[in-house]
């Protein structure tokens, strides 16, 4: 220690017990530099240990805003508490602590008093949360707006004063908060996308569209701000620049990720094969992924190992025993599917399956009875699974590892009941075809849907039959991220689906939500062109209330990790679907009817598809069996402990 240095010469004080000697050489050196932070933190410590919390904060205000600072300040008086607000202007958290204590009025005069000290905020987000929590909407929309005259650029300042403004009604003024913001910032992302929730929420589109095209320069690769303002776009009819908009998007990304296919890394293959498949280009797809095996990748991200998130790799029981081929099997779990259910069985074993696992889950409407009738004369298995908490990834994974131990199956078509395969040449031909090389060693295929809309006139009504839905989505508006949008904003039904997935038993799969994707050993999904869902999601007005309302209660339920997201998804729309009218509104947007969907069927997006109708009217099916005795006992000495060998996702 040398007494060039002051602060060690404080300490040394402090030590010998000389408290008065640190506190001297303490403030002697901030009458040199008043800024000098170890000296008044310091200095702070010593009043504070001596029980002087009024000195202790005087001298940390400077400093600006603390934990130590905010305790202090919990122990003064009030007349303390002015004293040291008056001192220091500039710090809220002194400021703050004495007006907390005061009325409302006399808070914001105080406030008011302060705004030449505006320029000088550091912490400017606290700062107006505090004006928050003490003034009312008028006090805090002037505040805020005084403020951005300085700094018109303050994106939490902005926010807040556009909060502000939706909340009391004045959008137009929440819209010009937010037009000055993106003059100066045209790529702030999170003004930009509240430009579109306040468009949304209060139906102002014209007002996205323009504000929406001025920084769409700025924004060319962000997604979200292409969909929203795509979305702004049909919302405002102008149906051709929405659709163009979002095609190009899908373009340019894509290209940009194959601009030089030689030299494209795995990762960025991996990415260019999930954009062309959010597209529908399943042979485009198919193309890149032949590549990536020809390198010898494999999908790491999805093969099962034993380590989270994945229990692995599961305990399989023997194969089946010497009987008859049952390499194909259709697996499903279904409620209260009584319209549709013997149809979609008589079309699946038209095309090829060779049994098919059925668990019906507490059924009401007679599906149940009608499945025990249908066994008795085609090769199905009928199981019950009556809890109702929607563990889709659970059930999926039961019956594929129970077709494989109790039926031999090769492959499981992962299914729903209004799913209407249609592989090319039939299920056997089009695996075959999906699993030629390079692709022998394929472990998941990756299928694309075509959403089968119904028509006002046809499925409106309680009349209406499912195969009238006959409007297929051939050309789907393209969709990079799967989006579920505000209920009276729904566009699903003219948006790229989410891929179904099928799943070679060998490589002991694990089947998520929805049976959109699948862990396995030695993970291999390959798109695969030469099948097509034919999906029949939209029958009649009551069937899809029920469906949602059984979705929102079974997925409120549901204690699988895998379903939070969703539950919570389902637990949102819970209003909609009660009210009567948001409800029918909801669904008529969904529907085939609305401006849109005339628009994209009269530029060939939507056309005619009546396969499934037409094989209704003259169902033709190969010889059938029910299942033998013998398979029917084998597998239920499978279930028997089955649930405890399956591979899970880590809680």
């Amino acid at each position: 220690m040398t007494a060039d240095d002051p602060i060690a010469v404080a300490r040394h004080c402090l030590e010998l017990g000389h408290a008065g000697e640190a506190i001297a050489a303490l403030q002697a050196i901030l009458a040199r530099d008043p800024m000098q932070a170890a000296a008044r933190q310091l200095l702070g410590a010593v009043f504070t240990e001596l029980g002087q919390p009024g000195n202790a904060a005087d001298v940390l205000a400077p400093l600006g805003d603390g934990a130590d600072l905010d305790r202090l300040l919990a122990r003064l008086d009030e007349q303390t508490l002015a004293t040291l607000a008056a001192r220091h202007p500039g710090c809220w958290s002194v400021i703050h602590a004495h007006l907390a204590r005061r009325d409302a009025a006399t808070a914001r005069e105080a406030y008011d008093a302060l705004v030449p000290e505006m320029t000088r905020w550091v912490d400017v987000k606290t700062a107006l949360e505090r004006i928050a929590v003490l003034g009312d909407d008028a006090t805090a929309i002037a505040w805020l707006e005084t403020y951005l005259a300085f700094t018109p650029a303050d994106i939490d300042a902005t926010i807040a004063l556009t909060q502000r403004l939706s909340a009391i009604g004045a959008v137009d003024r929440a819209f010009d908060t937010l037009e000055t913001l993106l003059v100066v910032e045209p790529a702030s992302e999170r003004g930009n996308r509240l430009v579109h929730l306040l468009a949304q929420t209060y139906q102002h589109f014209e007002r996205a569209v323009v504000l929406g095209r001025r920084t769409a320069p700025a924004l060319p690769n962000d997604d979200n701000h292409n969909a929203h303002l795509a979305l702004a776009e049909i919302e405002c009819g102008d149906f051709a620049t929405a659709t163009a908009r979002r095609d190009q998007f899908s373009h340019d990304h894509v290209q940009a990720l194959a601009r030089d296919p030689a030299a494209l890394s795995d990762q960025a293959a991996d990415a260019l094969v999930t954009a062309l498949v959010s597209t529908s280009d399943y042979a485009g797809a198919r193309a890149v992924k032949a590549e990536l095996v020809r390198r010898g990748c494999f999908d790491e991200g999805h093969r099962i190992q034993p380590s989270r998130p994945i229990v692995a790799p599961g305990s399989p029981g023997p194969t089946a025993p010497d009987g008859p081929a049952r390499p194909i099997v259709l697996v499903a779990s279904v409620r209260d599917e009584i319209e549709i259910i013997e149809a979609w069985l008589s079309w699946s074993f038209a095309h090829g399956i060779d049994a098919a696992i059925v668990q019906d889950n507490g059924s009401v409407d007679g599906t149940r009875q009608l499945l025990d009738q249908l066994a008795r004369r085609w090769p199905i298995l009928v199981l019950d699974e009556p809890c109702q908490d929607m563990n889709q990834s659970l059930w999926s994974t039961r019956m594929t590892w129970l077709a494989r131990e109790a039926l031999g199956a090769d492959w499981a078509i992962l299914s729903d009941a209004d799913e209407f395969w249609l592989p090319r040449g039939g299920f056997a031909a089009a695996i075959a075809a999906a699993t030629a090389p390079p692709f022998e060693a394929a472990t998941i295929l990756q299928i694309h849907q075509t959403m089968m809309l119904g028509e006002a006139e046809a499925g409106y009504g309680e009349t209406g039959r499912f195969h009238d839905a006959r409007l297929g989505l051939v050309h789907p508006l393209p969709r990079l991220k799967h989006q579920f949008l505000l209920p009276h904003l729904n566009l699903n039904a003219v948006m790229t689906p989410m891929p179904k997935v099928w799943v070679r038993t060998s490589a002991l799969p694990l089947v998520l939500p929805g049976n959109h994707s699948a862990f396995s050993r030695d993970a291999l999904i390959v798109p695969a062109p030469m099948i097509d869902c034919l999906h029949f999601s939209y029958r009649s007005f009551a069937h899809w209330r029920r469906k949602l309302q059984r979705w929102v209660e079974s997925f409120g339920r549901s204690t699988a990790a895998l379903d939070r997201d969703s539950a919570a998804m389902w637990q949102r729309t819970a209003a909609v679907i009660d009210d009567e009218a948001a409800c029918r509104a909801f669904y008529h947007r969904t529907i085939f009817g609305t401006p849109y969907h005339r628009w994209l069927k009269q530029a060939g997006r939507i056309v005619e598809r009546d396969e499934v109708r037409h094989f209704l009217a003259n169902p033709v099916l190969p010889p059938l069996a029910p299942l033998t005795a013998e398979e029917r006992a084998r597998a239920a000495a499978v279930l028997t402990d089955l649930d405890q060998r399956l591979p899970r996702i880590q809680v």
